[in-house]
């Protein structure tokens, strides 16, 4: 069976006659032995680097007006939502176990706390974003001003010589 292939094909032939294991025929170069398998630096193995993940996620959230106002809505309703289990539904069974009770108030407490730090931060973002705006704004105010000026300027001018040709067309010289 392995006379029949074409002597185009040596590498085939050497290694159905040495039985399925290939000699090195010259014509390319020695394969080296691959290390061991050992997962590269920072794939994401270790607890540092899923928190430093978590940390570009939370950052990527917070920087992007629409996701934070997002954010923000969503913590909302939440907030708004453990709040009235926590009254109704669950009132009972939070008051009879007092470590739980705290524990949940306090979780609800945290949360709030965040939705009103993300809502200073949204402000101040919104604040920062517009003062290049109010810059803008002051230097249309003085160039309106200044048109304004000039304006009344050339309208001065006009009446002066409108005025002197206006004397003249009332004292007719026939």
């Amino acid at each position: 069976m392995t006379e029949a292939l074409p002597s185009v094909f040596p590498a085939k032939k050497r290694i159905a006659k040495t039985g399925g294991v290939c000699l090195d025929d010259g014509l390319r170069p020695p394969m080296k032995s691959l290390p061991p398998e050992t997962p590269p630096a920072g794939s994401g193995h270790g607890l540092l680097e899923r928190i430093a993940l978590v940390c570009a996620a939370c950052l990527v959230v917070v920087r992007r007006q629409l996701y934070r106002r997002n954010l923000i809505f969503g913590l909302t309703l939440l907030a708004l939502g453990m709040a009235f289990a926590g009254a109704i539904p669950r009132g009972e069974s939070l008051l009879a176990r007092p470590f739980l009770f705290t524990f949940y108030w306090v979780a609800c407490f945290l949360l709030v706390g965040l939705i009103l730090g993300l809502a200073c931060y949204d402000l101040r973002q919104v604040y920062r974003d517009q003062k290049p705006c109010d810059d803008f704004s002051d230097d249309l105010a003085e160039a309106e001003k200044e048109a304004r000026t000039l304006a009344e300027t050339e309208l001065a001018s006009m009446r002066a010589e409108n005025g002197s040709q206006k004397s003249n067309r009332r004292n007719p010289p026939f």
